[in-house]
């Protein structure tokens, strides 16, 4: 049997995860990118990637310019607000420089990803995590505009992706309030109860001037609540806006999913009505088994059958 190369492994193990694998990797590229121009800058001693870093990934704090001192802290150096960096809204949430926080940002995104695409789909997922984030830097530049308080409060460039992966986390966790999970593996608690600790965690530490921008998960984790309200239903704020979105007529890159939603279609209207809600309800009985045994025993305790099966379940949805 041929051996399977590294790059083939990676490959196959982000389509696995499906939209929680592709995640992981436009951040794990950007951390290594961001960090590469770094360790580039500190050997050729470019005094000024810092800030052409702060520049093109960082959102800035406020919507003007902003001062920020220099290196050797003699002089202060003008840094385009969010009018003239528009793009960083959205290359922020993709964007980590630290390792410890772009570890723990990833282990959160993994597991609440996974639940996320199961219960919700993948498609949601990429919605919730990009408007997540967008809303958590709102609720801060709202903040730190408005409130006295925070507008003595000396803030940085605000980078990382808490903010869009707690709107992914609370989202999962209202929509499945009782599902249970086990911290550290020996602890079973349930999604609600977690989201609620992270949430208090964020909403007491909000006002402390430090550099977590905890108003920035806060926003995060009120748009995911917000997003799941009523989400079977069609005039769910983010139902309408995906329908909105998938209605444009996109390149032929969603040509063969939409043959593929086609052909299921036409598959199910041949059943009998009796026979398709039959098995429907036995493959998510299947699908939730193997949910878990992830749980209690980790992915590589499946099968090699049930791997296969949440891998065609995440390219279905």
């Amino acid at each position: 049997m041929e051996r399977e190369g590294f790059g083939s492994y990676i490959k196959r193990s982000i389509l696995q995860m499906g939209m929680t694998g592709k995640l992981i990797a436009i951040n794990t590229g950007v951390f290594l990118l961001i960090n590469i121009l770094s360790l580039i800058g500190r050997f050729f001693i470019v005094g000024n990637m810092e800030f052409i870093l702060l520049k093109f990934f960082y959102v800035p704090p406020v919507i003007n310019s902003y001062l920020v001192a220099s290196p050797d802290g003699t002089s202060t150096i003008l840094l385009g607000g969010l009018l003239q960096q528009p793009w960083t809204v959205f290359t922020y949430m993709f964007s980590h420089s630290d390792i410890l926080h772009f570890l723990m940002n990833m282990i959160v995104l993994y597991f609440s990803g996974r639940l996320f695409g199961h219960f919700l789909g993948h498609r949601k997922m990429l919605l919730t995590y990009i408007f997540g984030g967008i809303a958590g830097y709102l609720l801060q530049l709202l903040c730190f505009s408005t409130i006295p308080y925070f507008q003595t409060v000396q803030l940085g460039p605000t980078i990382g992706a808490s903010g869009a992966i707690m709107a992914v986390f609370v989202a999962v966790a209202f929509n499945q309030p009782r599902y249970s999970v086990r911290l550290f593996g020996m602890f079973p608690v349930t999604l609600i109860l977690l989201a609620g600790i992270y949430m208090l965690i964020d909403f007491s530490l909000a006002g402390s001037g430090g550099r977590t921008a905890h108003i920035v998960h806060l926003g995060g984790a009120v748009f995911g609540g917000l997003s799941v309200i009523r989400v079977a239903s069609s005039k769910n704020f983010m139902n309408r806006f995906e329908r909105w979105l998938w209605a444009i007529r996109w390149p032929s890159l969603w040509s063969r999913k939409k043959e593929k939603f086609a052909y299921e279609k036409s598959a199910a209207a041949k059943m009998k009505d009796d026979d398709y809600n039959f098995n429907k309800k036995k493959h998510q009985e299947r699908i939730d088994a193997i949910l878990d045994k992830i749980s209690k025993k980790g992915y590589d305790g499946l099968t090699k059958e049930e791997k296969q099966i949440l891998f065609d379940e995440s390219k279905r949805k």
